[in-house]
């Protein structure tokens, strides 16, 4: 539902706009999995890093029949421009045209 949604368009962002951490931040989405808990955050990693990893119509290779093994492998291996770049198609087919996230300084209290 609207959660992972939600959960879907934070997960994305943090991989298209944090180039030095591209890797990172996939590694700690699939924490979400491992925990195999059933919440919004698994539901959206799920759906993302599969579609980042495995998209439609790319040879996927050798696969071993175990998914997060599969998926883990093949997210490491990854150059992070591409996962970043299949990141950003994953969100424009999703959600339409990305917009970069802009910080805006405020004043303290």
């Amino acid at each position: 539902g609207r959660d992972v949604q939600a959960e879907g368009r934070a997960f994305l962002t943090s991989l298209i706009s944090a180039p030095a951490t591209t890797h990172l931040q996939a590694l700690d989405m699939l924490g979400h999995l491992y925990r195999k808990r059933g919440n919004a955050y698994f539901y959206a990693v799920r759906i993302l890093l599969t579609g980042v990893a495995f998209p439609p119509g790319e040879e996927t290779g050798e696969l071993t029949g175990d998914f997060m093994h599969d998926l883990t492998v093949r997210l490491a291996a990854l150059d992070g421009a591409v996962l970043r770049d299949r990141a950003r198609a994953l969100w424009t087919e999703c959600f339409g045209e990305y917009a970069p996230l802009e910080a805006v300084e405020c004043a303290g209290p």
